[in-house]
């Protein structure tokens, strides 16, 4: 009763995106290359603006802590050990992306050295870390505006736990506790066709701008940066209202539905997702196929990407029954 729906919705979006984006070969069209391109300029932002958007502090920061801990850090560890186990066994004998060592084993406990994807994680570990500090509304909207000058300070961190992608990513954490915290969060929250028909417009124009910038020969940098700057807020928005318009449109026993399973499954498909896609590569592999023929790469792409979300989704439901899994994979 206290989920918030169309955010469950966006996040089912969300994780669809980024099993899509984590699937792009050398040599994939460039049809798809675009398709990748316009994933990436906002998907991440909207999984940490979600983040932020339910963020609730309630209690003993100790006890708030040790729940992130056996939410995310447990899964995370639990995923690190599966595919690094799972790569040292087969990389002697197949090909494997980002080889690992005995000393990964080690290095995960501050780097995310069984997938770069993994970087996620630490970050929002770090903001959930951190926000509570802030007890105040008025301390969390400083702490808002802090955060989108360090998104943009000059300055690189070492990197351990992840912490340049903390730097760039907590100002979309921070804007997702500010809407739900402040009144003019209502223009996000207050769904309107005017709203959503603004938000389209804007963000079919940013995103055209955006994906023709590789091919501008003289497109001016401060351009293609302040571009880069809006289009991940105008995505957030723009999936947001379309999450609400699905949240009430879409039959609640087909589409809905399916969505509202995928996003009670995300972490996991998150997690492993790289995993079941790295089995179907393997798979399809052997088979006599041209990737260079259209259809052949979509038909692959998208075995590929389905295997991604729906293996995790039975990992999921065959998890939560049993106390062990549960623990191991953060799950309720």
């Amino acid at each position: 009763m206290n989920r918030i729906l169309y955010i469950d919705i966006a996040k089912a979006i969300c994780i669809i995106l980024v099993v899509i984006g984590h699937y792009c070969p050398d040599g994939s069209p460039q049809w798809y290359q675009v398709v990748n391109r316009f994933i990436y300029s906002f998907h991440m932002p909207l999984f940490m603006f979600a983040s932020g958007f339910v963020y609730t502090f309630r209690g003993r920061y100790s006890n708030f802590i040790s729940k992130k801990i056996k939410r995310l850090i447990i899964p995370y560890l639990t995923c690190s050990v599966v595919v690094i186990s799972l790569k040292l066994l087969s990389q002697g004998n197949a090909y494997v992306e980002n080889p690992v060592s005995a000393m990964s084993y080690l290095k995960i406990f501050y780097l995310p050295e069984a997938g770069y994807f993994l970087w996620f994680i630490w970050a929002l570990f770090l903001m959930f870390v951190i926000t509570p500090l802030f007890k105040t509304h008025t301390a969390r909207n400083l702490l808002f505006l802090s955060s989108i000058i360090l998104a943009y300070l000059p300055v690189t961190f070492p990197d351990i736990f992840c912490l340049n992608q903390f730097k760039h990513m907590y100002v979309y954490f921070l804007f997702g506790v500010f809407i739900r915290e402040n009144n003019v969060g209502d223009i996000i929250k207050n769904y309107s066709h005017t709203k959503m028909a603004i938000t389209a417009v804007a963000f079919i124009l940013l995103e055209s701008a955006h994906l023709s910038m590789p091919y501008m020969h003289n497109a001016p940098q401060q351009l293609t940066s302040l571009i880069a700057a809006i289009l991940p807020f105008v995505g957030i928005a723009f999936i947001i209202y379309a999450s609400q318009i699905i949240g009430r449109h879409v039959n609640a026993d087909n589409g809905r539905n399916m969505l509202l399973s995928v996003a009670a499954a995300s972490y996991v498909i998150y997690l492993f997702h790289t995993t079941f896609e790295g089995f179907a590569k393997a798979a399809l592999m052997k088979l006599p196929l041209d990737d260079g023929v259209w259809y052949v790469f979509t038909a692959k792409a998208a075995l590929v990407i389905m295997a991604g979300i729906i293996f995790p989704m039975l990992l999921y439901n065959i998890a939560k029954r049993f106390k062990a899994t549960r623990f191991l994979l953060g799950l309720k």
